[in-house]
């Protein structure tokens, strides 16, 4: 009787290690939160750059689709830009 009680006092400790505080699920949360909420703003903000017709806008949209991935050919010139 007294062994299977000392094994049950020791496993409960064991499970006690493994509990977060509350602070821990709240700070995960926010950082979840901001996570998701930054992305919405930047897809947001990418939408109404793709709308929008103004001349710096079309510049962006050319930097952002060429610029960053030019391809170099044999001959040394670049592909996309």
């Amino acid at each position: 009787m007294g062994r299977t009680r000392l094994l049950i006092i020791m496993d409960m400790k064991n499970v006690r290690h493994q509990v977060k505080s509350k602070w821990y699920y709240i700070f995960w949360g926010g950082m979840s939160l901001a996570v998701v909420g930054m992305c919405a703003a930047i897809v947001h903000s990418n939408y109404k750059l793709a709308d929008s017709r103004s001349e710096m806008a079309e510049s962006i949209k050319e930097y952002v689709m060429i610029k960053p991935f030019p391809l170099l050919c044999r001959d040394g010139t670049y592909l996309g830009g």
